[in-house]
């Protein structure tokens, strides 16, 4: 009875005149929303796995949020939705939340919780004043974050002043701490803001999160509140969330700068706070021995700085260690040939020692210490100080893990950074197992949904990735609910030059100039390797005729929401971006009518990701390119030309510059990537001239005089 009484309620919501209809402003009819909303539905009544491929328009955040909505007034049970970008979350909380209330009950609550580094510790942040409030960067941060931090009711960084790059690392080191959180003293009603944020999250009816914190959850457990049922936005970026948290990664300037802090270097590191701490002891006698042990835990800090530091010079004068810039593969044989310094064990058994030894010590310090809250600011000083040594630690077994690589399902890098050294690295080859043992089996109803799932038509590649087995779960692929025929013409350059030939660079600089220069609408050019980016960008800016047309290019020098906001602002303007510009970008409208794949996406056979999975498929009998690079390039096509025809009003051009869609054998299979059949351009004067009679036809039908 529950179950035909939700469908109806679901019905009398989604429906084309239903009560959504009347919530919207400029609502427009989308039959494609109420069939996913009935199959999110029964996958949550019915505890099942489903995954939705919803392309844009569909409407598809209220197509789950309704039906998990009524699911859990209904069940008295949260449901959590995970997404990737914060964008997404703040659309949940501000726009659809207010909504949700209105379409089904005033009391509904949704929540947003964070990582608990997202929230302001108030014992840290005290610690901080205390100990760096008269520093000439600590008042600096005072002046900033004091009034905020005596008014906050949340403790979210988000809600802060900005502090920019001078104080990210500030923020991690008054942020939320396991260290603290598990103390007695630290609770909801004494102003532990993430506490205070979960213990809302417990009552609330859907929980939002990103996926960032869905998988630290899964992976550590005790974040969420109890929950069986989850649905998961954007989740073609899930696997890529996951080797986050399922890599190791091991940096030389990182490690060394945790060794400095436990000798003192003149920042509030272990042996700093446990030197204020002994002048406050009530022992005189207790005070002046401990000093002495200090003492000789520096000098033993010191040494072990220096048995770093001799033993990464050894490793970068080995010539198996790549030079700046570059990075390589290694495993077992690598080891056991030398690739590590004969100084390893020694410098691995140095810093073990120095760690132990700070246990020991600051133990000491703490059993002196008086437990009355009048040494409450000591106690948490030395809190501070032994998190500093659990991070050590915690690194230094990672680095031991690095030094002996597993035989299979792994790839380990090695990488020379100019800034962050010599670099160690490991993450797993295919997620799909840790997902499904942590993610999916703990669950009984988890939605997948995103605007690009599939793969020509498959869903067994994305499925394997988040480790679902083949016909384990429901699917359900949506068509646009645009008339992407009348609206997206999709032109590919017959008469192109491959891009591994001579000449390739040239030729996309000649025809992108050529073409913003002629037809000047709003461009989106997507580059696969930066250095091609930066000299067609030269060559666009040598060309003449450009006349007012903006050339915006991502750099090291502009951030990444700079750009965009300088694109979304110029009346005419070109824009060259690499990888982060092929998805999550969104330019309704006249903010972009053209878009340019410069090369089809596919995976770069020599990185060493790629190169480990190849070799993986190989040992299996199973074909690489097939089974990975294209499946891969599909969904990254995909992706790229959904950032066109965002509204059911735009209309755009899709230009592919890489003739191997008309020429290689696999070019078919590609084609089914784009909404629209490619049409074929015999030169770049055919090229042009149908761009441009495409947007006259548009300017005819819209009145436009540009």
């Amino acid at each position: 009875m529950d179950q035909r009484r939700l469908q109806k309620r679901l019905e009398e919501i989604l429906s084309g005149e239903g009560l959504l209809a009347k919530v919207l402003d400029a609502y427009e009819p989308r039959p494609q929303q109420l069939t996913m909303g009935r199959e999110v539905l029964e996958s949550l009544l019915r505890g099942r796995f489903l995954i939705v491929e919803a392309p844009t328009g569909v409407g598809k955040t209220m197509a789950y949020l309704v039906p998990a909505a009524l699911y859990a007034r209904r069940k008295h049970r949260p449901v959590v939705v995970s997404s990737y970008t914060r964008a997404l979350q703040d659309q949940i909380l501000k726009l659809e939340a207010p909504r949700l209330r209105r379409l089904i009950h005033p009391d509904l609550q949704v929540a947003v919780l964070k990582g608990r580094a997202n929230y302001l510790c108030t014992r840290r942040w005290d610690l901080f004043v205390a100990e760096e409030g008269s520093t000439a960067d600590g008042s600096w941060v005072v002046d900033r974050l004091e009034g905020w931090v005596r008014v906050t009711e949340t403790g979210d960084f988000a809600a802060a002043p900005d502090l920019g790059r001078r104080g990210a690392r500030t923020l991690a080191r008054i942020g939320g701490d396991p260290r603290f959180c598990r103390s007695n003293l630290c609770h909801a009603d004494s102003g532990c803001f993430h506490k205070r944020a979960r213990r809302e999250a417990r009552h609330a009816d859907i929980v939002v999160v990103n996926h960032s914190l869905l998988l630290s959850d899964a992976l550590t457990g005790n974040i969420l509140p109890e929950h069986d049922a989850l649905i998961v936005d954007e989740a073609h970026l899930l696997p890529v969330a996951a080797l986050g948290p399922l890599s190791t990664t091991i940096a030389q300037r990182a490690f060394e700068d945790r060794l400095r802090l436990m000798g003192g270097s003149g920042e509030p590191g272990v042996s700093d706070r446990i030197r204020r701490r002994l002048r406050q002891l009530p022992s005189k006698v207790a005070s002046r021995n401990l000093t002495r042990e200090l003492r000789t835990f520096e000098e033993r800090a010191r040494e072990t700085v220096r048995e770093a530091r001799a033993f990464y010079t050894s490793l970068r004068e080995n010539p198996a260690v790549p030079a700046v810039g570059q990075r390589r593969r290694y495993g077992e044989r690598d080891i056991a040939d030398g690739l590590l310094p004969a100084e390893t064990e020694h410098f691995l058994s140095t810093s073990q020692v120095l760690i132990e030894e700070a246990r020991e010590l600051l133990a000491k310090v703490v059993g002196e210490l008086p437990t009355s809250s009048a040494f409450q600011e000591s106690h948490d000083a030395l809190a501070a100080a032994d998190a500093t040594v659990g991070e050590l630690e915690e690194d230094l077994a990672a680095l031991r893990s690095l030094f002996a690589p597993e035989p299979r399902g792994w790839v380990y890098t090695l990488a020379h950074h100019e800034t962050r050294g010599v670099v160690f690295s490991a993450s797993p080859l295919d997620t799909g197992p840790a997902l499904r043992e942590h993610l999916l089996t703990l669950r009984s109803a988890v939605t997948f949904t995103s605007a690009t799932l599939a793969a020509d038509d498959d869903f067994s590649y994305f499925s394997s990735q988040v480790g679902l087995e083949r016909g384990e779960a429901e699917t359900l692929q949506l068509e646009s609910p645009f008339d992407l025929e009348n609206r997206l013409a999709t032109l590919v350059a017959g008469y192109g030059v491959d891009p591994r030939d001579h000449g390739y660079e040239r030729y996309l600089g000649d025809t992108i100039g050529e073409l913003v220069t002629t037809v000047r609408r709003k461009t989106l050019v997507l580059f696969t390797a930066y250095e091609t980016l930066q000299r067609v960008e030269a060559s666009l800016r040598q060309r003449s005729g450009l006349g007012d047309m903006q050339i915006l290019a991502q750099s090291r020098e502009v951030s990444w929401t700079q750009l965009i906001d300088r694109f979304r602002e110029a009346q005419r303007a070109v824009l060259l971006g690499t990888a982060t510009f092929w998805q999550g970008v969104d330019f309704p409208g006249r903010e972009l009518e053209i878009l340019v794949v410069t090369r089809l996406p596919f995976p770069v056979p020599t990185d060493p990701r790629v190169e480990a999975i190849a070799e993986e498929l190989a040992r299996e009998g199973r074909s690489s390119f097939q089974e990975h690079a294209l499946p891969e390039v599909l969904l990254k096509l995909r992706q790229g030309i959904g950032r066109l025809i965002r509204r059911s009003s735009d209309r755009g051009v899709c230009v592919v510059l890489d003739p191997r869609l008309i020429r290689a054998k696999y070019g078919q299979s590609l084609s089914a990537a784009f909404p629209t059949r490619p049409q074929i351009a015999a030169t770049q004067q055919e090229l042009v001239t149908r761009v441009r009679d495409w947007f006259g036809e548009a300017a005819a039908e819209k009145g436009d005089s540009r």
